[in-house]
């Protein structure tokens, strides 16, 4: 069995695999944040009454009316939390380059990093209750007894956050790591 390792230059970038990877995850990164709001839009702009589900889960069958309205809203309101994770997904981004630049432990690394995990927690947290706003936009104009509020957790959102915790932690300790190299660089 033959194992190889991921290096780093004696100018502590990385080299070899370590740096096509974290080449394709920035490229990545960029595709999916340029991505996310160009299919939200599509969504709303193209999807049928019953599509919607997909989207925001509504019990039983109720009457959805898609107008121009319900779509705007609708865009709008789903804009929210895919906007925060966008912004992790371009500090993400800046986390990749600076590690690309060999800067693994720096005060900027690490913001980068945890402002990603904050950017992918809050984003979990607002997709819910969004959701449920979207149910009564969605049903507002619905015959009497139709219309919904529908609030619902499910397990992706529950292990989406744990990963956001982990990362965030993660941050949290090259912060931690940083500050102890800098006090100790002090005293050489």
């Amino acid at each position: 069995m033959e194992f190889s390792v991921m290096t780093m230059s004696m100018s502590g970038r990385p080299e070899g695999r370590l740096r096509i990877v974290l080449l394709t995850l920035r490229i990545a990164a960029l595709l999916v944040a340029v991505a996310l709001p160009i299919a939200l839009t599509s969504f709303w702009l193209f999807v049928d009454p019953s599509g919607v589900s997909a989207l925001v889960p509504l019990p039983g069958k109720p009457q959805i009316l898609l107008g121009n309205f319900e779509r705007i809203a609708g865009l709008s309101l789903s804009m929210l939390p895919v906007g925060i994770l966008i912004f992790g997904l371009i500090r993400l981004r800046a986390y990749l380059a600076a590690l690309l630049q060999g800067a693994i432990f720096s005060g900027a690394t690490s913001r980068a990093l945890k402002d990603f995990a904050l950017a992918v927690g809050a984003s979990v947290l607002a997709r819910p209750i969004i959701s449920a706003v979207l149910s009564v936009v969605l049903t507002w104009s619905a015959p009497p007894g139709q219309q919904t509020l529908s609030f619902s957790l499910s397990l992706d959102t529950v292990l989406l956050l744990i990963f956001a915790a982990t990362i965030g932690l993660a941050a949290w300790t090259m912060q931690l790591a940083t500050a102890i190299a800098e006090e100790n660089s002090r005293f050489v």
